[in-house]
């Protein structure tokens, strides 16, 4: 995670977008639009220059579905070595019926793993499936997977592969009191996060919010210390919160 935090400059760069919507006479096709983007890049830092071609379609039907492909050919530098950056991605989804929304997308090609050290070309795939249900106007229920895989080109291995899962639950009693929780699963830190909330607004500036925390990891103790990845799953961290708000008008 390191180089996530690096922030980019000693660049200059020139990017393009272009599209060409247009709406065929068919009664669930709403628009079909191909697109194209450019981009080249000169990074001074890394010593080379940046090249991306990324051509693609979007197209939009009725029950607000959508469905969009694109494709991208390009390269980039990072220290002194320009690497292949080249994708197929998609995506699409749709509300289904009034209490059924889905969408997704994929995404695969070759990516760099951002060492600082030892870099080096990889292939990354990764993929994303949203599922929102919502039976009635009091409950409203979201379900997230994400799974992300890294390998190293040269051999195939495995450099890591990531799942993450996300449950967002909301229960409206009325106009002024409403529930929520939210649970998130990240193998790649053997975790578990939880949050639930309590909200009463009587008016907007008026409120009261009560919560509660907790963050759930695998751990051993071995040898007197704490081994992370191994073991069973423990509460390591709670937290309580109150906060009251009250608006005065004159």
């Amino acid at each position: 995670m390191e180089t996530a935090f690096i922030n980019r400059t000693g660049v200059t760069s020139f990017k393009t977008f272009g599209e060409a919507p247009f709406y065929p006479e068919v009664g669930w096709v709403k628009k079909i639009a191909p697109t194209v983007w450019l981009q080249r890049t000169k990074d001074r830092v890394n010593d080379g220059v940046e090249r991306a071609l990324q051509p693609g379609l979007n197209m939009n039907f009725s029950k607000q579905g959508y469905v969009g492909i694109n494709f991208r050919q390009g390269r980039e530098p990072w220290l002194g070595t320009t690497y292949k950056r080249s994708w197929v991605n998609a995506w699409g989804g749709a509300q289904f019926t009034k209490w059924l929304n889905i969408g997704g997308w994929v995404q695969s090609g070759k990516s760099i793993f951002y060492d600082l050290e030892d870099p080096f070309q990889g292939h990354s795939t990764s993929g994303n499936v949203n599922v929102t249900l919502q039976p009635n106007e009091k409950i409203n229920q979201n379900v997230s997977y994400t799974n992300v895989r890294f390998d190293r080109a040269s051999t195939g291995d495995r450099v890591f592969g990531v799942h993450i899962v996300n449950t967002r639950t909301r229960y409206q009693f009325n106009k002024y009191c409403f529930l929520r929780s939210i649970i998130q699963y990240d193998s790649s830190a053997e975790r578990v996060l939880t949050d639930f909330l309590a909200s009463y607004q009587f008016v907007p500036g008026t409120v009261a919010h009560f919560g509660y925390s907790a963050l759930i990891e695998q751990r051993d103790f071995r040898d007197g210390q704490w081994i992370r990845g191994e073991g069973d799953y423990l509460t390591t961290t709670r937290g309580l919160f109150f906060k009251a708000s009250y608006l005065y008008r004159f």
